[in-house]
């Protein structure tokens, strides 16, 4: 495995300054890319992190760990566009009709390519129709101290969570996020 941090190649406004990349892997070596271009191989210490400074311009900076002289797994962050879309996505889609079997619905910003836009945070209001009780959104943000039950939240890195509880009669429920200038989504829940 190997695995990048920042797990984010957006930062505006920072062409050409130094971002610190850290590589972490249980490989033998690591090279990093920035648009395909090497940036070093380096041994991967054990039990520990590899560290580029990497002068920032948008694009892909990604990895390739080897072991034995091959590739053995490799990671990417990329650049993402402007805020596009809202994307609905859980798990399962199927409730109980006992008014408490509950799930949870990562609510996501898409650029146009479908990738989740990490500074893309935005007001993004859900409801549910049918025999259900929208819980609430919460985004995971510790400095945002808007009320969990609620209807509508800022993303936080492009990302939120509405928690969504089944009512007692079985039927569909349906699940719709809305950001102004976003595409909206929605979701089909089965309570049976």
């Amino acid at each position: 495995m190997v695995h990048i941090v920042p797990g984010t190649w957006n930062w505006p406004g920072k062409e050409g300054q130094n971002i610190r990349v850290l590589a972490f892997s249980n490989a033998t070596r690591v090279e990093l890319f920035l648009n395909g271009k090497s940036l070093g191989a380096k041994d991967m210490p054990s039990n520990a992190h590899l560290e580029w400074q990497v002068p920032y311009e948008p694009g892909t900076l990604s990895a390739k760990a080897m072991a034995d002289g091959n590739v053995a797994a490799t990671d990417e962050v990329q650049t993402t566009g402007a805020p596009a879309a809202i994307k609905l996505a859980t798990d399962r889609t199927t409730l109980n009709p006992d008014k408490q079997d509950t799930i949870v619905v990562a609510v996501s910003v898409l650029d146009d390519k479908g990738r989740v836009v990490p500074n893309g945070d935005q007001r993004v209001t859900v409801r549910l129709e049918g025999d259900g009780k929208l819980i609430g959104i919460g985004n995971g943000n510790p400095a945002d101290h808007d009320p969990d039950r609620a209807d509508n939240r800022n993303t936080f890195h492009g990302r939120a969570a509405a928690i969504v509880q089944a009512g007692k009669s079985a039927g569909t429920l349906r699940l719709i996020a809305s950001s102004p200038g976003l595409s909206a989504d929605s979701l089909s829940l089965d309570v049976r």
